[in-house]
């Protein structure tokens, strides 16, 4: 026999060394929060690399674990007493994990925030000198050619209209 069963009715227990719901629940959580911390850095690490074809591939696996971490979080707010019920060890580890996860999770948004405004900035660029190649150069235009324009209007052309019903 173990050390942690204990005899209840000649059967053994194992209850002294299962771990409570609370206790599982917990080792869950700070889980799901390490690697979504891990994963958030790993990303912060990837944009100042600007190696966004792996910032790109890591995105299915942030989705996966914030997935994971919010459906960790709704069963502890179902059952809001369960963590009570935890050991004061770990609960005092899932605030300090807590604090790491809220950390990593504003330096992963700033960090996209920035990436998201450079390359908004870069579209913009673009556009701007696509819109400049455009132009014509010609300083004057010629006013045989203005009637010819799409949405102009010129006094000395008057607009046909074509019945094609006869």
């Amino acid at each position: 026999m173990n050390k942690g069963t204990v005899m209840k009715n000649n059967r053994p227990s194992t209850t002294a060394t299962k771990p409570s719901e609370a206790s599982r629940l917990a080792t869950a959580v700070l889980s799901v929060m390490e690697t979504l911390s891990q994963v958030m850095d790993r990303e912060v690490e990837l944009l100042g690399k600007q190696d966004f074809a792996a910032v790109t591939a890591l995105r299915d696996e942030k989705a996966k674990w914030s997935r994971e971490y919010r459906s960790n979080m709704q069963a502890l707010m179902q059952k809001p007493d369960l963590l009570k019920e935890a050991s004061a060890e770990e609960r005092q580890r899932l605030r300090k994990q807590g604090e790491v996860l809220a950390q990593s999770a504003r330096r992963n948004a700033g960090c996209l925030r920035i990436a998201i405004g450079a390359t908004q900035s870069l579209v913009q660029t673009v556009m701007n000198v696509a819109r400049e190649q455009n132009k014509s150069n010609d300083c004057y235009s010629d006013p045989r050619k203005t009637a010819l324009t799409l949405g102009s209007y010129s006094p000395t052309c008057t607009p046909v209209a074509i019945n094609r019903t006869a």
